[in-house]
């Protein structure tokens, strides 16, 4: 099968998060499955116009905005090379409804909701919170890839038929765990995409709780950034007088997240919502429980008592609260962080989740 993927930001995008890494891997897989796998993305200035990534063919053009007409002339030009395309949704669709005459398999992890007036300024925040509601209309004859069944959910609310829905659950490669030891002191990571959605100014407001009773606590804030919300982070922790407790690390490398993932004793995520919460598995493969508020995706991945526990409020002192009695008894951290990696365990190798993609995508092209 000749695949089209249309995705506004590629894998080695600056802001390429769990989202892309998951899309990447399963065009890996389906690479090595023998399908031919095409990647329509925008280009950043430091990115070639095309490139082969483990055999996945990569071509960009335009930035976040202009990608989406960049892609329409992509495939006008191309339409004879493929199958079926993979329209991914983050926020904005590309509307290959509108001109798209082969099959089409929509890809979405999560609809934003309140993401918009995280991500952007009120005005915009209100656009595209009353955009993505209409924007559905033009995709009710299609079919739709999702991770959990909260999205399905939320897809079913804005029109989209539970027949035309298919859920295929994240996964992830789990590296073995390599035998070295917790930090000596007390140590909490967040790792993944550091922008507005990911609240992180709550992990830091609640290290400045922590601290008052474990002053030997050390937290470590991870991933690709926006420029902008990193400073903004970074005034809050000078402001908080923190800069001993809390580092920042941007851009890191796999090696590194996996070293930093194994050394902590627990991830705090603290986000909005979450189309899977594959940072989750992520710290679970290296021992690493995780505590998180009762937001959509999340709620769902983690099993309290198994791979960490759910805040059920939004408080900053709960959060805290949750982290202290986690801390303050190593019996139960020991036991936590043993079954959190038992657990990401279960999880299937790509290669599986890959097959199962492949018999998604053939029954949508019967259905065309």
């Amino acid at each position: 099968m000749r695949i089209l993927i249309f995705n506004w930001k590629d894998i080695k995008h600056g802001q390429a998060g769990g989202a892309e890494y998951a899309t990447h891997k399963l065009a890996q897989e389906l690479v090595k499955l023998k399908h031919q796998v095409t990647v329509f993305s925008s280009q950043p200035k430091q990115l070639s116009a095309f490139e082969s990534i483990y055999g996945v063919s990569v071509y960009r053009g335009g930035n976040a905005l202009t990608v989406y007409w960049q892609a329409y002339k992509y495939y006008k030009n191309n339409y004879k090379k493929f199958d079926i395309v993979i329209d991914q949704i983050h926020g904005m669709p590309f509307f290959t409804p509108l001109y798209v005459k082969i099959p089409i398999l929509v890809y979405i992890h999560e609809i934003a909701g309140p993401i918009w007036f995280k991500e952007f300024n009120w005005f915009l925040g209100l656009i595209g919170y009353f955009f993505e509601k209409i924007y559905f209309l033009i995709y009710r004859q299609n079919y739709f890839l999702t991770d959990t069944k909260h999205t399905d959910g939320e897809l079913e609310k804005h029109g989209i038929s539970h027949n035309r829905i298919f859920i295929l659950p994240l996964t992830i490669d789990a590296k073995p765990l390599i035998k070295t030891a917790k930090t000596i002191n007390p140590s909490i990571i967040y790792f993944g995409r550091i922008t507005p959605m990911k609240q992180l100014e709550l992990l830091i407001n609640a290290t400045k709780i922590l601290i008052k009773k474990i002053p030997d606590l050390k937290v470590i804030i991870a991933g690709k950034a926006k420029e902008e919300y990193l400073n903004k982070l970074k005034k809050l922790i000078t402001n908080s007088d923190l800069n001993q407790q809390i580092l920042l690390e941007n851009n890191v490398s796999e090696k590194k997240k996996l070293n930093l993932l194994r050394q902590s004793w627990i991830q705090v995520h603290p986000s909005i919502k979450e189309g899977f919460g594959i940072t989750v598995l992520e710290a679970a493969t290296q021992a690493t429980p995780t505590i998180a508020f009762d937001v959509p995706g999340l709620n769902l991945i983690i099993k309290n008592g198994v791979n960490g526990y759910i805040v059920k409020s939004d408080s900053v002192a709960d959060l805290a609260s949750y982290v202290l009695s986690l801390i303050k008894d190593k019996s139960k951290l020991t036991q936590l962080q043993q079954s959190s990696y038992r657990w990401s365990k279960t999880f299937p190798i790509y290669k599986t989740v890959a097959k199962k993609l492949v018999l998604i995508l053939e029954r949508v092209a019967k259905k065309r």
